[in-house]
């Protein structure tokens, strides 16, 4: 989720689990709101063509289905923060403190 599609293009920035045969275990999709914000939505995601023991399935759940990220799992989500966020200004001043503290 970078401008300048630095990680991947305009949908990168997304890391979703995956299965010891690199299998995604889940769709993703998301919104980035009017604030800022970013909402993640995740699916259940199955492999139909796999070998029996690879896809993914479950019992009484679709593919497709909304779930929560797998349990032991993670989504990792990277984004660019606006130049006036409170991160980059927390930033400046700790750069700032540090260069003064250096001119003493």
């Amino acid at each position: 989720m970078n401008s300048d599609a630095a990680w991947g293009g305009i949908d990168g920035g997304f890391d979703i689990p995956t299965d010891r045969n690199k299998q995604p275990l889940i769709w993703l999709d998301y919104e980035v709101n009017a604030d800022g914000s970013v909402l993640v939505k995740t699916y259940h995601r199955t492999h139909p063509e796999a070998p029996a023991f690879a896809r993914n399935e479950l019992q009484g759940i679709n593919d497709g289905d909304p779930v929560d990220i797998p349990r032991d799992q993670f989504v990792s989500v990277r984004v660019e923060m606006p130049a006036d966020s409170l991160y980059n200004q927390r930033m400046r001043a700790a750069e700032l403190a540090m260069s003064v503290g250096d001119g003493e």
